[in-house]
């Protein structure tokens, strides 16, 4: 068998090919795979934040319900204040645990706390999550009497 200038060449080129073919399909499966991986990891984060956040609301609401309701006592709160503190423990930063714990122990001591400093943090914390614009001043609720709308309570 005797190879030709000319059938070297065509082997040579035939073998370029299909080392640049091999290469650019070996290249595209790897970016191919990462982005999958990534887009993965990426999907997963975002469940994650969209539990943590949903968990934190939830907690939110039950704290600032108890936070502007008149002294005394409130039996029908009781088992949503200890599962929100739970979710904070589990889901909370550390400024929110530090924060709702502080309202635990004055709670369990039969204590009135201010709860402005609990439930700024949480809307602070919130809102920045949510790419949400910050606000400031107190929390406010509107509370119904046996007439309707009462009054207004920071």
């Amino acid at each position: 068998m005797n190879l030709t200038l000319r059938d070297f060449s065509v082997l040579t080129v035939s073998f370029a090919v299909l080392q640049f073919l091999a290469s650019t399909w070996v290249k595209s499966r790897i970016e191919s795979s990462v982005k999958h991986e990534y887009d993965g990891m990426l999907d997963l984060l975002r469940r994650q934040r969209d539990i943590r956040v949903s968990y934190l609301i939830d907690a939110f609401r039950v704290l600032a319900k108890r936070a502007n309701l008149p002294e005394g006592e409130h039996p029908e709160l009781a088992a949503p204040i200890e599962s929100a503190l739970v979710d904070i423990q589990l889901f909370g930063t550390p400024k929110q645990i530090e924060a709702a714990k502080r309202f635990a122990q004055a709670e369990a001591q039969k204590k009135r706390i201010s709860m402005d400093d609990v439930l700024n943090a949480f809307r602070s914390e919130l809102r920045a999550e949510l790419s949400l614009p910050p606000i400031e001043g107190p929390i406010w609720t509107l509370r119904y009497g046996n007439k309707g709308a009462s009054s207004i309570i920071t």
